[in-house]
């Protein structure tokens, strides 16, 4: 039987808790403050410390590709102890960070004759990162590579996302809408509902209104989920933990499913969205 090891990149917002819980290997992506301030995810700054200082100075950070050498130092140190990894990545849609393990992959395989499986999973946040955590579980009990992989893309295939942001000033800033929308949209107090699909981030609606932003959640997500066999639902949220409980007591009441997981949103989304993200994905297990 071969010894598997799950990997994922810390854009999958799960924990270095909860990695070593499950024994899943992490890489952390990098970012840069002011163009200068290279800090690394989860070890130089902790997601709270990261929101503190998008509120307090406004800065718009950028985040940094894993690169082929960073891959290839990691499956070769994973390689001496296990014959097969399963790497889960943030989408090649989405960052450039996927083609740069596929650059490190075959040269690793040569040299330390591991076989590395590479997930393009084209979604964001725990909606790879608790596959990655499933598969983890599934290696764990024995089950094989091939399985495990079909059973995750399965899962991930499944997963709907709808988050809202506080402002659209990062959005603005980081150039993902045009100042003019950002300035009416704020004046009018405008909030898009944001979904994911094929990796990117696009609107499927908007309302007006914070107080508006829940209900229009609820009418996108009813349907959604009931078409799954097996429903679990993620509530994402940055700096905003009371919003969470209400967003988890609402979507109880509503669709009459619990929360398996109320996840903070880490530095991919937070870096293009700002603080004040509050969302839900929701996947079928």
């Amino acid at each position: 039987m071969s010894k598997i090891k799950v990997l994922v990149d810390s854009g999958s917002d799960i924990s270095l808790e909860q990695a070593k819980e499950y024994n899943i290997g992490f890489i952390p992506i990098c970012l840069t403050f002011d163009g200068k301030t290279v800090l690394t995810d989860k070890y130089d700054i902790t997601t709270d410390e990261f929101y503190k200082r998008l509120r307090q100075d406004g800065d718009v950070p950028k985040t940094t590709q894993i690169t082929p050498g960073k891959f290839a130092e990691v499956f070769e140190e994973y390689a001496k102890d296990y014959d097969e990894i399963i790497a889960f990545l943030i989408g090649s849609n989405t960052s450039g960070t996927f083609q740069n393990a596929f650059n490190a992959k075959a040269n690793v395989e040569a040299k330390c004759g591991i076989k590395i499986h590479l997930v393009d999973t084209q979604v964001l946040s725990i909606a790879y990162g608790y596959p990655a955590i499933r598969a983890a579980q599934m290696a764990k009990e024995g089950m094989g590579a091939e399985e495990i992989i079909k059973k995750c893309e399965k899962m991930i295939k499944s997963a709907y996302t709808l988050f809202a942001v506080e402002t659209l000033d990062f959005l603005r800033k980081g150039g993902r809408i045009k100042t003019a929308t950002a300035v009416i949209g704020g004046m009018l107090d405008i909030r898009p509902i944001l979904t994911v699909t094929d990796g990117l981030v696009h609107a499927i609606g908007k309302v007006k209104g914070e107080k508006k932003v829940f209900p229009k959640f609820m009418e996108l997500l009813a349907p959604n989920v009931a078409e799954m066999k097996n429903p679990k639902i993620f509530i994402l949220q940055s700096d905003v933990p009371e919003k969470a409980e209400k967003l988890k007591n609402l979507i109880k009441e509503t669709v009459g499913l619990d929360t398996t997981l109320i996840n903070q949103v880490g530095v991919i989304i937070g870096a293009h969205a700002g603080p004040g993200v509050l969302g839900i994905i929701a996947l079928d297990d």
